[in-house]
């Protein structure tokens, strides 16, 4: 499978491993790991959580491209 990514540039097709390499944890996360932080954020739990943003990507939102 190929996904189209774009860094900076023109997007380019790149396979699901070369991806996975990509992401700081070495994974593609999960339909289960993302539902999980919005129940969390609809929670009570977040109530006090407010201007903030939740990044749920594994990491590859802090790389500097």
């Amino acid at each position: 499978m190929f996904r189209l990514v774009s860094t900076w540039g023109s997007p380019r097709r790149v396979s699901g491993e070369e991806l996975r390499r990509t992401v700081p944890l070495h994974r593609l996360g999960s339909a289960t790991e993302m539902a999980k932080a919005a129940v969390h954020l609809g929670s009570d739990e977040s109530a006090r959580a407010a201007g903030t943003v939740l990044l749920v990507d594994g990491g590859i939102g802090a790389l500097a491209y």
